[in-house]
């Protein structure tokens, strides 16, 4: 009867081995094999310009000047090319006639306005999940060829700029 314990006793851990394999490997199956979660396109709500925080205290015409860089390259598509995932952005065509509509480049912050506001449509975007918004930033150096109180590094073309770790090199257009 005492060996019957001892050989019972001796396969608890064996038993609780084989139970511990089998549920790891059920987990890493379960992570590695198990599909892609569904994710939907996010939906795009139009809201008002009013909606956006401080669209009326801001200046718009630095974004007037980015759209125009941007109608630069807009205006020489193929008018029947489509823009975006799926076509979204619409097409070459529908930028021709929004780049040829833009103010003077000298205009006042309230034409910018009246531009944005009648020739676009905000959206909130969303479907109730979260989301990665993924921005872009043209960063301004200051430089100069001479030394002055703004720019205490003169700079002459190929020179090379360090901004924190990272060297810039600098040619002045």
């Amino acid at each position: 009867m005492a060996s019957r314990r001892s050989r019972s006793r001796a396969r608890i851990p064996v038993a609780l081995l084989v139970l511990a394999t089998l549920v790891i490997g059920g987990i890493w199956l379960w992570y590695f094999v198990r599909p892609p979660p569904q994710q939907g396109a996010p939906a795009l709500v139009p809201v008002g310009f009013h909606d956006l925080p401080g669209w009326n205290a801001n200046d718009p015409r630095a974004a007037l000047a980015a759209f125009r860089r941007s109608c630069s390259v807009l205006s020489r598509l193929p008018p029947a090319r489509a823009l975006g995932v799926r076509g979204y952005a619409g097409n070459g065509a529908d930028w021709v006639k929004v780049c040829a509509a833009l103010p003077p480049a000298n205009g006042s912050s309230e034409t910018a306005r009246n531009y944005f506001e009648s020739r676009f449509t905000p959206v909130a975007v969303g479907n109730d999940t979260q989301g990665l918004f993924t921005g872009y930033y043209e960063p301004e150096i200051r430089a100069s060829r001479s030394r002055h109180s703004a720019c205490s590094t003169a700079t002459s073309r190929g020179d090379i700029l360090r901004v924190g770790s990272r060297a810039i090199r600098f040619s002045p257009i």
